[in-house]
C-alpha cells in the first residue's frame, strides 16, 4: 500500500492545499503557489500560539476516509495529512478560533484524492523512478531542513511515524507526480511581459495594503526577476495540475467518506 504522508519537499500537498476549499467530495482541488516550497512536515517549527493550542477533532474519521479507483485512502494516512495541515494552517497566523475544521478534512481529503489520481495517471503512462532519484530527493530536502544527511532526515520522520519505506514511498510518489504534472504543463518559462504584469500586481497589491501610506522600498524588477521566474513557473505547473485532476477525475470512480 502506497503511503500518502507528508514528507519534507510536500510537492502533492502544496499543490492541493491552498484552494482546495470548499470542495465536495466530487469537487475539484486547488494549487498552492509553489511545489517543492519551503514548508515542510520535519522542518515546521513556528507557529501561532492561539492556532497551535487547537488540537485536531479527529471524531468520526472511517477506517477508509476515501476510495480511488481501487485504492483506499485509510484513516491514518488521512490523519497525517489532516494534523500537518492544521499545524500550517496555525503558522500561517490563523487562529483557533478561525480554523474551520470541517472544511480543513474536506480539503485534506481532496489533497489526498488529487495526489492519489496523479499518481495513477503516472502509472498509467509508464512513469518511473529510480533509486538514485530518490536518494537524491531525499538528500536535498534534508539540506532544505538544514540538515547534515538524510539519516538525519529520516530520523525525524521516524518521530512523526513514518518508516523509511513510508518515506520512500511518498518521495517516489512525488517524483512521479512531478513527471506527469510538467508533461501536462509544456514549457512553463514565462515570457518578460508576464513576469512585468506579475510584478506590477505584486507592488499594487503591496501599496493597497498599505492603505495609501508610505510603502517600504519595493525592490525593482531586474533584481527580483528570478524570484518572479520561479513563482510564475510555480504558479503554471499548480494550474496544470489542478486541470489534470479534473480531467481525470470526472473518469475516476471517487468516494469520500467524510
Amino acid at each position: 500500500m502506497r503511503s500518502r504522508l507528508l514528507v519534507a519537499g510536500g510537492l502533492i500537498v502544496l499543490l492541493f492545499t491552498a484552494t482546495a476549499c470548499g470542495g465536495s467530495e466530487h469537487g475539484t482541488n486547488g494549487a498552492a503557489d509553489s511545489p517543492h516550497a519551503k514548508k515542510s512536515s520535519a522542518g515546521q517549527q513556528h507557529s501561532s500560539s492561539g492556532a497551535a493550542e487547537q488540537k485536531p477533532d479527529l471524531s468520526g474519521i472511517p477506517r477508509v476516509v476515501a476510495r480511488v479507483n481501487d485504492h483506499n485512502i485509510t484513516r491514518p494516512e488521512f490523519v497525517q495529512t489532516y494534523t500537518a495541515e492544521l499545524k500550517q494552517a496555525a503558522a500561517q497566523g490563523q487562529s483557533a478560533g478561525s480554523i474551520d475544521q470541517n472544511q480543513l478534512k474536506k480539503q485534506a481529503a481532496n489533497s489526498l484524492v488529487g495526489t492519489e489520481l496523479l499518481v495513477q495517471e503516472a502509472h498509467h503512462k509508464g512513469m518511473t523512478v529510480s533509486k538514485k532519484d530518490i536518494g537524491r530527493t531525499l538528500q536535498r530536502d534534508a539540506q532544505q531542513n538544514g540538515m547534515k544527511s538524510t539519516g538525519q532526515l529520516m530520523a525525524a520522520l521516524k518521530k512523526q511515524g513514518m518508516s523509511p519505506q513510508q518515506v520512500r514511498s511518498q518521495v517516489s510518489d512525488q517524483l512521479l507526480t512531478s513527471q506527469v504534472v510538467s508533461a501536462e504543463a509544456g514549457n512553463t518559462t514565462p515570457t518578460r511581459q508576464e513576469l512585468k504584469t506579475f510584478y506590477d500586481q505584486l507592488v499594487a497589491r503591496q501599496k493597497q495594503q498599505a492603505g495609501g501610506k508610505k510603502t517600504a522600498d519595493i525592490p525593482p524588477f531586474a533584481k527580483v526577476k528570478p524570484q518572479l521566474e520561479q513563482q510564475v513557473k510555480s504558479q503554471k505547473q499548480a494550474a496544470a495540475a489542478q486541470r489534470l485532476v479534473q480531467r481525470l477525475r470526472k473518469h475516476a470512480h471517487v468516494t469520500v467518506n467524510l
